[in-house]
């Protein structure tokens, strides 16, 4: 058995290494502190490479990540702050990969697919009932496809289409007992054609025509309409990402049930 203290990076920082001749993965376990002496991970190594099973901690104590280590691939469970489930998924040579859950303990958050670090596949969000509240399609980290929100009871309350990043194809907004609100196009990004708004009955109000983003009628009511448009199209589009929250979901939990 062989210890060694080392001190790297900022601060005082240890690392303790013993040497396994036939212990776990035939690696060394190897266990690395924060400045003031707290456990910051420990892992067994090959070389410089990590093997089987590592922990990573907070400077509390509590565990941040459990991580596996299997050749290029690892597959990873992340802790919240207060000791909760967060997120997991697989790593392939360090790249996000395949579908990685965001959750609270045992709440859903979010779902999302990967290749080479990127977006690409669907997304899906959900409300705390497990129903899915919006659903992206990606490729390449690059909205591509169909962009379609929902009511918790289930119904379309808003879809569209994305291509190569920008909307492109029919939009339809619903209303939550499903008839439709609003319809129309879009065109590289802006407003094309005819735009239909319709009232709670489903019964048409009005009629627009849009060139390139432009209305054909620019009186104050159309103003006030392409307001109250692009103010729901900043709604749906304002929806929070859990990843972002992963240390803090109750955060993001308020902002959902808002």
């Amino acid at each position: 058995m062989r210890l060694s203290i080392y001190i790297y990076g900022w601060g005082l920082v240890g690392l303790m290494s013993v040497c396994l001749s036939a212990g776990a993965q035939q690696g060394e376990l190897k266990e690395a502190y924060y400045a003031d002496g707290t456990l910051r991970y420990r892992g067994y190594f090959v070389g410089r490479q990590p093997v089987g099973e590592m922990l990573q901690y907070y400077p509390s104590g509590q565990v941040k990540a459990k991580l596996n280590y299997r050749g290029e691939e690892t597959d990873a469970v992340i802790y919240s702050k207060n000791g909760e489930f967060s997120s997991s998924g697989r790593y392939l040579n360090r790249k996000k990969t395949g579908v990685w859950e965001y959750r609270k303990g045992e709440r859903l958050l979010t779902t999302e697919e990967y290749a080479e670090d990127k977006l690409d596949g669907v997304s899906c969000k959900y409300y705390a009932s497990g129903q899915v509240a919006e659903r992206k399609t990606w490729k390449s980290g690059v909205l591509s496809g169909e962009w379609k929100v929902f009511y918790d009871n289930g119904k379309l309350k808003f879809e569209t289409v994305f291509v190569d990043g920008k909307l492109d194809g029919i939009l339809r907004a619903y209303g939550y007992g499903g008839k439709v609100r609003i319809e129309g196009a879009y065109r590289n990004n802006l407003k094309e054609g005819v735009w239909r708004y319709y009232d709670e009955e489903g019964e048409l109000l009005r009629e627009r025509h849009f060139k390139a983003g432009v209305s054909d009628n620019q009186q104050e009511e159309d103003l006030q309409e392409s307001e109250q448009i692009q103010q729901l199209e900043n709604e749906v589009k304002a929806i929070v990402d859990p990843a972002n929250f992963t240390d803090e979901p109750d955060v993001y939990l308020q902002m959902m049930d808002e």
